[in-house]
């Protein structure tokens, strides 16, 4: 996979003709990523000519309907709490007893097992809060 946008300008003389391809460019997705927002000129080429200049302003959102932020990608103007601030995603302020300091992040609590399941043996996941929750 090249994670490239390609751009084509393609023309053509009339319905019953064949489209040709006048210029080409490529763009590496990760440049967008990186930046975030990009506005810059592309010069389209063809057989090593340049054939016109495009143009573009461009912008990257990761995960808009979701939590808006990956460690994976890296970023290199705006702080995390500002690009997760753009998430449709619901953020709610957690309760005070629920809260990691002032942080605002919602830490574990304990889930009890369902009266309905009979268990022979009982697992104990979340009852060191802390320890499970810690960036």
């Amino acid at each position: 996979m090249d994670c490239k946008l390609k751009f084509d300008l393609i023309g053509y003389e009339g319905p019953k003709t064949l489209h040709r391809i006048i210029g080409t460019t490529d763009l590496h997705i990760y440049d967008i990523i990186k930046d975030m927002y990009v506005i810059q000129e592309l010069v389209l080429k063809r057989r090593h000519y340049s054939t016109a200049t495009l143009d573009v302003e461009m912008c990257f959102s990761y995960g808009t309907f979701g939590y808006g932020h990956a460690n994976q990608l890296e970023n290199r103007q705006r702080p995390c709490h500002e690009l997760v601030s753009h998430s449709l995603f619901p953020r709610f302020k957690p309760e005070a007893e629920r809260a990691d300091g002032n942080r605002d992040i919602l830490i574990c609590q304990p889930v009890g097992h369902p009266s309905f399941i009979g268990f022979t043996e009982k697992a104990e996941i979340g009852t060191t809060v802390k320890s499970l929750c810690a960036f």
